[in-house]
């Protein structure tokens, strides 16, 4: 009797540490994803920086008049929305000086 416990003792213990070993696995996945996706987010955080001030540079410029440019269409979806916008009011606004456009 005593052999079969230290074999189910045995068998428990393989088994415990397969487990263990299939969870530090996962576990490492998990966190490269997590750094892939940290990584990801710092990126396009660096694209919407850059999109706004390049956009507040345009706007400083069309209210100091040194622009009759119409402002960037951002295609990452942030900002182009509010250039679209800028770019309307100034066409609304100073139709005869304001060069409607693509943007430069």
């Amino acid at each position: 009797m005593p052999d079969s416990s230290i074999l189910i003792l045995m068998l428990l213990n393989l088994v415990l540490l397969s487990f263990l070993l299939a969870l530090f696995f996962v576990w490492q996945q998990v966190k490269k994803e997590i750094l892939s996706l940290k990584q990801a987010h710092r990126a396009e955080r660096e694209i919407n920086k850059k999109a706004i001030l390049q956009l507040l540079d345009e706007i400083v410029d069309l209210a100091d008049g040194q622009n009759k440019a119409p402002c960037s269409i951002n295609k990452h979806g942030l900002t182009g929305p509010i250039a679209d916008a800028v770019n309307y009011l100034m066409e609304q606004e100073y139709p005869d000086a304001f060069h409607a456009g693509a943007g430069h």
